[in-house]
């Protein structure tokens, strides 16, 4: 392909159900005038995995429309197959692995259902540590097919809603963003996400939760623990962070709303600079981004 000169990030994707695995898009640099070659070296697909997506009724939704993906099991959120629903039924083709997968579905805020949680590609005979219904994830590997692995999802009857404010407790309009909350902030958890309404500041999240229970002494207890999280599209020039700047947990109960407003934080300093090469290696010649990202100090909740 005939590109111009200058930074390129190169994807080779198989497509869906592809005999093959997907990879990872790779970057390269190219000069006037200069030819490069990226390759890319698929794994064979060689395994099969199907099955449903179904009520708490164990009743296939097939009026859903929801995209299935395969995920590496572990820390990150490597996405190695993914495929549309059809009539509440996926099939995905996934490579060897001898830690296995974990499958999951995402859904459309307007679909009115939230994924219940993930599952494994492949059960194995042990138990999750503290459970007695979870099981770890298998190996996947030399053909196997596995039928029948449904994931369960759940209609959403519970909203969280709440106000972006300023520091006087006045509400933020004119602002642009998503709002989103994952369920028990786990990797691979459900998530739900919605608009930020510019006009008034506000936001509605439906989403699925555990019932309320509410014992004689009036103790509170269930419910479902979400992290809420933002983005805000700001310009340059804006005095609001545009992520929060702490972690935020909120509980939301099946039939109920529960209110949750969020104060921007302020940004009151500021950083500068001048990027430069070694003095052997000449002037910059292109354009150059630099960012910052705030980070989690360790065994904290809230960033410095």
């Amino acid at each position: 392909m005939s590109v111009s000169s200058g930074r390129w990030e190169v994807a080779a994707d198989p497509g869906v159900n592809a005999a093959f695995a997907h990879k990872p898009p790779v970057r390269t640099k190219v000069a006037d005038d200069e030819t490069k070659t990226v390759n890319f070296t698929f794994a064979s697909a060689g395994n099969t995995v199907s099955g449903s997506v179904r009520n708490a009724k164990y009743t296939v939704v097939s009026s859903l429309f929801g995209w299935v993906y395969a995920r590496t099991d572990d820390t990150g959120f490597n996405v190695v197959a993914d495929g549309p629903l059809s009539n509440g039924e996926y099939t995905l083709r996934l490579p060897d692995s001898s830690d296995g997968y974990k499958i999951g579905v995402w859904i459309g805020p307007e679909s009115g259902y939230s994924m219940s949680a993930e599952i494994n590609a492949v059960d194995s005979d042990t138990l999750v540590t503290g459970s007695t219904t979870a099981y770890v994830g298998a190996e996947l590997s030399g053909g196997t097919t596995a039928t029948g692995r449904d994931i369960t999802v759940s209609a959403n009857d519970s909203v969280i809603s709440g106000t972006f404010l300023d520091s006087d407790g006045n509400a933020v309009t004119g602002i642009d963003g998503d709002v989103f909350a994952v369920k028990g902030g786990a990797q691979g958890g459900s998530w739900v996400g919605t608009f930020v309404d510019s006009t008034t500041g506000q936001y509605v999240l439906t989403l699925s939760a555990d019932a309320k229970v509410t014992a004689t002494d009036g103790t509170v207890s269930g419910g479902t623990t979400f992290d809420l999280g933002y983005f805000l599209r700001v310009g340059s020039d804006s005095t609001y962070s545009p992520r929060p700047t702490s972690r935020t947990i909120v509980t939301a109960y099946s039939g109920e709303t529960v209110t949750h407003n969020i104060t921007l934080g302020s940004l009151g300093g500021s950083i500068s600079g001048t990027v430069q090469l070694p003095s052997s290696d000449g002037s910059i010649t292109e354009q150059v981004f630099v960012w910052v990202n705030r980070v989690v100090a360790a065994g904290s909740d809230t960033k410095p």
